[in-house]
């Protein structure tokens, strides 16, 4: 077909729209053709003009071709009812007849009860069969047959006595096709449900219609039989089945996630790891699986969630997203609470105290040359990626080096949480005591504010914690200050972005407390070997005393958030 021969045809389709334009303002025509390009009907958009919210002007279109083969028919002595069977694929006149009735809105009806039904939104797929139903009764939606004196349509009324006839017939004939020469009822066209038996060929008075009543076989097709089947039967069982379908329950609103790394053993009553006093003390008492992470989730009365990541930044990532990706759970207004225990820098902190991080840096995301080969003029081996030596300027954030949280919600945590009394003892002192000339290390356990280093290894010497400083500083600009080591932050801080990035969470309710369980360098007099052999023996100089404070800090935030929450929902606290 040439391009000549496609503007052709546009011009068809071009001259109904301007009929239309001409008759009500809106130019909409169409053109039917065969598969030679030979015009088999036009038309346009008679809604208006009919009064027919069918007439379409496809619908038109298909009419006018009726029209034309009839008249065709007629003038050459022949009929509908004689000839249709004679065009097979050649030309559907069946097809044709089925369109120019109608067929599109029984389509859709047909599709959206079906889709209704595989979703099993059963009340839905009720209705849409209920609509059908109703249309039918007026005509609306109906059967066709041809006969020899043209088209008739087949239109009824349903009414409670026809139910038990309606019943009756589907069942007779599911397994069996009436058909009668010319009978016409396709599958999706859904027929007529007609008021008891009548006499074939009897003509019945609908309003201001005759209509002609065919035979059974006439008026419904083996497709139409088993509508009525399902009308009939499934469509009042549908409300059954929907009422006894449990409706999805609401996702529960949680209004704060503690996120813990570790526990070993059971979640109560034997040697605690970071989740137990949470469990005990916060009663989360209501167990949930996480089938794609890492632990079981525990669940209070007030919405308080306690779950456990796991050890390391990749086991942190893949079950805060499991949780976070969770339809159960409605994150939007949660708060993040960060509660871990970890290695604490003798300058800066001593044994048993908290830290409010600012900044969680990554410690992984680098280039690294072997200590034995490093350059003379260099401080360490660790390079940051996409640069040549250490330390180089400007320092990037392009692969998650550094996380900032919301300042004024981590000010306030701060402010709430200063003055808190931590735990000391005897053996506390004992251990700060060998940190002489590092004031801070010898103070009681205090709450601060600064910066924490989150890696996947455990390093440790005084070397290593003078380059966890220097990076520290690099990637804050000179303003931060490391205090802490840790392992999972960058890990929770990444699932996180992403989950903020898909509106799952708020990335500015989030906030990280770690607590000292060891120091992070050996002692003056030692060797950082010496040092990391009593680490490796599992004796953390203050491992309860951090579980203690992490919980009890950690607490006084969220027992504020719960109490506050009418305020604490909509607004986000700040330092006063």
């Amino acid at each position: 077909m040439t391009s000549l021969e496609y503007a052709a045809m546009l011009a068809v389709a071009l001259a109904e729209a301007r009929r239309d334009l001409a008759e009500v303002g809106r130019p909409v025509g169409t053109g039917i053709f065969g598969l030679t390009g030979r015009i088999v009907g036009a038309g346009h958009d008679r809604r208006m003009q009919d009064d027919d919210p069918s007439m379409h002007g496809e619908t038109n279109s298909f009419g006018n071709a009726v029209d034309l083969i009839g008249v065709a028919l007629t003038k050459s002595g022949s009929n509908f009812l004689q000839s249709a069977p004679l065009f097979g694929d050649e030309l559907s006149i069946y097809g044709l007849i089925t369109l120019s009735q109608g067929a599109f809105p029984v389509s859709i009806i047909w599709t959206a009860a079906i889709v209704s039904m595989l979703d099993r939104r059963f009340l839905h797929a009720a209705s849409w069969l209920l609509a059908a139903a109703v249309l039918s009764c007026f005509g609306l939606i109906h059967a066709f047959r041809i006969t020899s004196r043209g088209i008739k349509n087949a239109i009824g009324l349903f009414t409670l006595r026809s139910l038990h006839s309606a019943i009756w017939r589907a069942l007779s004939f599911w397994s069996r096709s009436f058909s009668t020469p010319g009978s016409l009822a396709p599958w999706w066209n859904l027929g007529t449900l007609y008021e008891g038996p009548k006499t074939a060929g009897q003509i019945i008075q609908i309003g201001n219609c005759r209509v002609s009543v065919g035979t059974r076989g006439d008026l419904m097709s083996r497709g139409v039989e088993r509508f009525v089947l399902v009308l009939t039967v499934f469509g009042p069982g549908a409300g059954f089945l929907h009422a006894r379908t449990p409706a999805p329950a609401a996702p529960i609103r949680v209004k704060v996630v503690v996120v813990t790394m570790f526990e070993r053993g059971e979640d109560t009553g034997d040697a605690p790891g970071e989740f137990q006093f949470w469990v005990e003390r916060e009663h989360l008492d209501q167990v949930l699986p996480l089938g794609a992470g890492y632990h079981h989730l525990r669940l209070n009365k007030d919405g308080v969630l306690g779950m456990v990541t796991g050890v390391g930044t990749a086991k942190a990532a893949a079950s805060v997203m499991a949780l976070g990706l969770d339809p159960r759970f409605d994150f939007s207004k949660s708060y993040w609470l960060v509660a871990g225990i970890g290695g604490g820098d003798p300058a800066d902190v001593s044994l048993g105290s908290a830290v409010w991080a600012d900044h969680v840096i990554d410690g992984d995301l680098a280039y690294e040359i072997d200590a034995r080969e490093i350059p003379e003029n260099w401080p360490t081996g660790y390079v940051p990626l996409r640069k040549a030596t250490p330390y180089e300027q400007p320092a990037k954030n392009d692969f998650g080096e550094i996380y900032t949280l919301n300042p004024e919600l981590v000010g306030w945590a701060f402010q709430l949480t200063k003055d808190i009394p931590l735990v000391d003892s005897d053996s506390l002192r004992r251990a700060r005591a060998r940190f002489r000339g590092f004031p801070n290390a010898l103070k009681p356990p205090f709450v601060a504010r600064g910066d924490t280093m989150s890696s996947g290894t455990f390093w440790h010497g005084a070397l290593m914690d003078r380059w966890a400083n220097a990076w520290t500083r690099y990637f804050t600009g000179g303003q931060g200050n490391f205090m802490i080591a840790a392992m999972e932050d960058t890990g929770t801080l990444q699932a996180l972005t992403f989950l903020s990035r898909a509106g799952r969470v708020d990335l500015q309710r989030v906030l990280v407390v770690r607590t000292v369980s060891n120091y992070e360098k050996e002692p003056p007099g030692a060797t950082a070997a010496e040092g990391l052999k009593e680490f490796v023996s599992g004796s953390y100089s203050a491992y309860m005393p951090a579980l203690e404070a992490a919980e009890i800090v950690g607490d006084r935030v969220v027992r504020d958030l719960v109490e506050h929450w009418s305020d604490r929902e909509a607004l986000l606290p700040r330092p006063h």
